[in-house]
């Protein structure tokens, strides 16, 4: 049982935490830690009180908390220019070891999706407009990180007439203008209703790695994932392919079942 955040269990049958790091640890209820919750917003890791005994993670699903000198360099330069990054919105396990190695992926447009799916952590409702200057601070976070590789995803923009596709280009465009010889990874939504015109807009920002993830199978979608469409998202792929000679694409596909 978790609590939401802002409620405390004063109680003996459980109390928790937020912790440094991301994940889910549980402690046994004999060893004692002291029940505080040090944030008023998710960023960490829960720890549940609980008589059940300890049970060690395999080594392999394991991941150290972020630290050191470039830990600290990619946190301090992504908050300088007020960027947003997939790794922290969606609690991304793996954040502490790309950090370490001064890489990440800027989430544009916004932080709120105007999808709710089930399996995503990123919050959703109604967003704001796209932001003029995020091109330029997007540019200046490479030009500062030294970046030669930078992957760029975004929020679903279902209230854009483009979804969001012209703000990719134009994110791209600026950091080349600025980076020359930077490369790009884009991790696209699936362009609801406007696939041919995202495609279009997006030509103009090539030459750049196309991505779109397909995040389960089909069966499932109407349960892990119900703003999305299995066909639609087949069908962005097809539509990539056969407007450009080079390309790739992402498939990643992820564990939706219940419980």
């Amino acid at each position: 049982m978790l609590f939401p955040i802002g409620r405390r269990s004063t109680g003996d049958a459980i109390s928790i935490r937020i912790l440094p790091g991301t994940g889910l640890q549980f402690y046994p209820k004999s060893m004692k830690v002291d029940a505080e919750l040090t944030s008023t917003a998710f960023c960490g890791t829960i720890a549940v009180m609980t008589d059940t005994p300890l049970r060690r993670l395999p080594p392999w699903l394991k991941r150290r908390i972020g630290s050191g000198q470039v830990f600290q360099h990619t946190h301090h330069t992504l908050d300088t220019y007020g960027l947003e990054t997939i790794c922290t919105h969606a609690n991304c396990p793996n954040r502490g070891d790309c950090w370490s190695r001064g890489t990440a992926t800027v989430l544009i447009l916004g932080d709120i999706c105007t999808r709710n799916c089930k399996f995503c952590s990123v919050g959703h409702g109604k967003p704001l407009p796209p932001d003029a200057t995020e091109p330029d601070r997007v540019a200046q976070m490479a030009k500062e990180m030294r970046l030669k590789y930078l992957v760029i995803t975004s929020v679903d923009r279902d209230d854009l007439s483009d979804g969001g596709a012209g703000h990719f280009r134009d994110v791209v465009n600026r950091c080349r203008h600025v980076l020359p010889e930077l490369k790009f990874e884009l991790l696209v939504p699936d362009f609801r209703d406007c696939q041919d015109k995202a495609i279009d807009l997006l030509a103009a920002a090539r030459p750049f790695v196309f991505g779109h993830n397909v995040e389960t199978v089909p069966s499932l979608y109407a349960q892990a994932r119900p703003g999305g469409d299995y066909a639609r998202s087949l069908t962005l792929l097809r539509k990539a392919k056969a407007a450009w000679t080079a390309r790739h694409s992402d498939q990643i596909l992820a564990d939706a079942r219940p419980g």
